[in-house]
């Protein structure tokens, strides 16, 4: 393969195309750089590569190119490192970091997350010991192993392909916003993508050049890549396939090292079953998280230069003054997804077929071809994604994007090299093919450091936003035992905290007896974390808290949501009476107005008596709003009607239904009479139902509420 010359030509203006696709060196009957002999008298397999022709000193550039990518990966996790909270998987690993005894952190490791392998917990709590227990200074071990990462990367392709290919290849893993999410976490995943690259370079340099000190390395990074994270057995089939085809082609097998590789590898895995067996989809099943419909979707966005986790932050990373053209964002969005996956597709078809081509060549004088380690990477980079797809639809779900973590960086290097090839022909060409998924990374980036809804992990933020509204007196539930660790972590100061259990929650009844309990508290703020189908599958803490009392605000975060409610029943007939109905079906019988304002913003109690004078053929939304007399709205509360039946078309006709709600009132709230409005829309189309008795338009005008 043609490495070329690199030129340093700082005034020319096409520069960055020779710096990313070097120009070719015309062969004056001296060995071509790359070249592998084809001869080898030694009879084993030997691969050898000749260091390019050059007259003199060979000129390099002032900076190393590596520097570039190294500098990106560090840089983009280091950014806004500080403002991502803390959230369920780092705190079961940096909560516990402060523990005297490294014996009782694995022990609560194991407690919180029985699958969990320990090489990289011994790690990062090795780390802590020096550099300190917070959670920020362990995210900083997972920054800087991306950044030796983006280095190895660099090696790797270089050895594979070229210098331009490890540039490019490591340039993507830099800037690549899924690996950037991963990079600010405290989590296994940045070491496995730094011991899979590693594992990548040695085998390549071990396949092309027969160095036992490069292949040795790879046998040993092999060997501790899965108590990294089990996620990286993934890798396994395919390099044991490699090696079965290299063997077989080479036409003499090491029996000597295979004697001593083999019982190794069993000495060094077989403690593993112990873990293996703890996978929830061995023990108990796979998560209903885990959808093969996504597997399908996730495998296309990873043949892709790895986009961001989800295309869809692509558009989110767009300022709001493009809302108007959101449709035509979607499109392009969704189109672009197509695009980068096309360039994989090629990328993928292009190398295989020349690996496949270069089969017929291996063996011939005990030699190797000069593409000889891209099978390794072919197979590694291809076969873990193949493999997770079929076994989700053919046994479990078992697929998440993070669980190629173990392959990316081979996808990296097949497309690098790909891109590569087609750079020394038409460069600039290849360098746009570079460029795309750079360019595709930029308004993801931007989303991802500032737009809060895309922040990782918001208990933090939730806490913060509980302590703002919160009263002494008031307190806060939790729906499951999994979130106590972040709620002692982010606990508001003065705020009590209890705990439903499972039985508490197993039936409406049950409850409603654990919200009597609550005796003596007001106000509650019900925080729903995790998987309510694993601990509350039918929501009945919302429903009996919903029945005893007025139900507010309602935030949703990543992975849980808020609601506000305050306890006491409210009366069984309106004391306003009305007759006001929306559209040709639905009555509004009557309301209350309850004020109560204290230092912290207070609340407006509102229970409003709807009646359905035919059964609803549509679930309306319930708006609520408090306006001042300029007509802004300061508080609302939209959703669908609270009670015992919240969906409109589940409502009977004569049915009084009791939709109490509560509106919180900001800190902020300047004294003055303010105006509530009322009405019902559909949420698909934001359409709302107008008032056909009792006034005109489509809200009402509930009253006037006095703020002191």
């Amino acid at each position: 393969m043609l490495h070329g010359t690199y030129l340093h030509l700082p005034s020319i203006p096409h520069l960055p195309f020779i710096i990313l696709f070097p120009v070719k060196k015309v062969s004056t009957g001296q060995p071509v750089a790359g070249r592998h002999e084809m001869a080898n008298t030694t009879g084993k397999i030997r691969f050898s590569q000749e260091a390019p022709a050059t007259s003199g000193k060979p000129k390099t550039s002032p900076v190393p190119l590596w520097i570039l990518p190294v500098a990106a990966a560090i840089l983009l996790r280091a950014w806004n490192l500080q403002d991502q909270s803390i959230w369920y998987d780092d705190y079961n690993c940096a909560g516990y970091l402060g523990c005297d005894r490294f014996r009782d952190y694995m022990v609560i490791i194991r407690h919180q997350n029985p699958e969990a392998v320990p090489l990289y917990y011994i790690f990062v709590y090795l780390w802590a010991q020096v550099f300190g227990a917070s959670g920020m200074v362990a995210r900083w071990f997972s920054v800087l192993l991306h950044g030796v990462a983006a280095w190895v990367l660099f090696r790797a392709g270089s050895r594979l392909a070229g210098r331009s290919a490890g540039l490019v290849a490591s340039l993507w893993f830099a800037c690549s916003p899924w690996q950037v999410w991963h990079g600010q976490s405290v989590r296994p995943y940045p070491l496995v993508a730094l011991l899979s690259a590693l594992l990548l370079w040695m085998m390549i340099h071990a396949v092309h050049t027969g160095s036992r000190r490069a292949g040795w390395a790879a046998v040993l990074t092999v060997l501790v890549l899965p108590w990294v994270h089990l996620t990286s057995l993934v890798v396994l089939p395919p390099l044991m396939l490699g090696l079965v085809w290299v063997l077989w082609r080479g036409g003499r097998i090491p029996v000597r090292d295979m004697l001593l590789i083999i019982p190794l590898a069993a000495a060094v895995w077989i403690p593993l079953v112990y873990w293996i067996l703890h996978l929830p989809i061995v023990s108990a099943g796979a998560y209903s998280m885990y959808h093969p419909p996504d597997a399908v979707r996730s495998l296309f966005a990873l043949l892709a230069p790895d986009a961001p986790q989800r295309m869809g932050e692509v558009v989110a990373g767009f300022p709001e003054s493009w809302d108007p053209f959101l449709p035509v964002l979607v499109f392009l969005r969704d189109a672009l997804e197509w695009i980068l996956a096309a360039i994989g597709l090629i990328a993928l078809t292009a190398t295989g077929y020349r690996m496949f081509r270069m089969v017929n060549h291996f063996g011939e004088g005990n030699s190797a071809p000069a593409w000889s380690g891209l099978a390794f990477v072919w197979l590694i980079a291809v076969l873990p994604p193949v493999v997770l797809v079929l076994l989700s639809y053919a046994w479990r779900p078992c697929f998440m994007p993070r669980y190629l973590m173990a392959s990316a960086p081979a996808l990296y290097l097949l497309m690098a090299a790909g891109v590569a090839g087609v750079g020394r022909r038409f460069p600039a060409g290849g360098a746009l093919l570079a460029l795309v998924p750079l360019i595709v990374s930029v308004p993801a980036l931007r989303g991802w450091y500032t737009d809060p809804s895309h922040r990782r992990g918001y208990y933090g933020t939730a806490m913060a936003q509980v302590a703002r509204w919160a009263q002494p007196g008031d307190v806060i539930l939790l729906n499951n035992d999994e979130q106590m660790g972040l709620f002692h972590f982010y606990r508001p100061a003065g705020l009590p905290g209890l705990l439903l259990s499972r039985d508490d929650t197993h039936t409406v009844e049950r409850a409603l007896a654990a919200v009597d309990r609550l005796a003596g508290y007001r106000r509650v703020w019900l925080v729903t974390y995790g998987r309510p189908e694993s601990f509350d599958p039918q929501h009945n803490a919302e429903r009996a808290l919903t029945m005893r009392g007025y139900a507010g605000l309602a935030n949703s975060y990543s992975g849980f949501y808020v609601n506000f409610y305050v306890l006491g029943a409210p009366p069984a007939r309106p004391a306003r009476p009305l007759d006001v109905r929306f559209g040709d079906r639905i009555r509004l019988l009557g309301y209350d107005l309850q004020v109560e304002v204290t230092p912290s913003g207070g609340v407006v109690r509102v229970p409003l008596y709807w009646q359905a004078e035919a059964p609803p053929t549509t679930d309306y939304t319930v708006f609520l709003h408090l306006r001042d007399p300029e007509g802004k709205t300061v508080a609302q509360l939209d959703g669908w009607p609270v009670g015992a039946t919240p969906a409109t078309s589940s409502w009977q006709p004569d049915e009084v239904i009791v939709d109490a709600r509560v509106l919180l009132l900001p800190r902020e709230l300047a004294p003055g009479a303010y105006n509530v409005y009322v009405g019902l829309y559909t949420w698909q189309d934001m359409a709302r139902l107008p008032l056909t008795r009792g006034g005109e338009g489509n809200e009402f005008l509930l009253g006037q509420v006095t703020v002191p």
